[in-house]
């Protein structure tokens, strides 16, 4: 199995029968990336909104409330903390899980994110699998605030 194929298991398990896909939003300013994790999202089962920049996730988040919020981390990082804040404190957006993937593994950065709201953050580069079962449990409502 290549490092983008999922799990047999998990693929398409994200939806419960019958209801639409879920919705996950990818915001960040590398195109590749955006286009690697729409890939990713897609094969696990999601439709797919994206922000060219973190700071624009807040208001794409507000108008399509995805599933799913995922940060790739901007420089300058503030402009990162403070979407994910936008959106924990976004009166349709407090409750989506926010995963934020960064190249920063520093305790401050990941205390920083944590703080703001981000229930999880991972260090690039990432494990996929371990990145598929936090978004599986994530969208089940299970855990938070956890770093990798």
């Amino acid at each position: 199995m290549s490092p983008l194929s999922p799990k047999p298991e998990v693929a398409g398990s994200f939806s419960p029968d019958g209801e639409a896909r879920p919705l996950a939003l990818i915001a960040g300013r590398h195109d590749d990336t955006r286009q690697m994790m729409r890939h990713l999202l897609e094969t696990w089962g999601f439709r797919v909104a994206e922000a060219g920049s973190c700071g624009e996730a807040p208001a794409v988040a507000e108008q399509n409330v995805p599933s799913l919020v995922l940060l790739d981390t901007s420089i300058p990082f503030t402009e990162t903390l403070n979407a994910a804040a936008s959106i924990r404190n976004g009166s349709k957006t407090r409750e989506i899980p926010i995963i934020l993937i960064s190249g920063f593994g520093q305790e401050a950065f990941r205390n920083a994110a944590l703080a703001q709201g981000v229930n999880r953050y991972f260090v690039k580069p990432i494990d996929l699998d371990v990145l598929r079962d936090h978004v599986q449990r994530l969208i089940r409502g299970r855990g938070d605030g956890q770093v990798h």
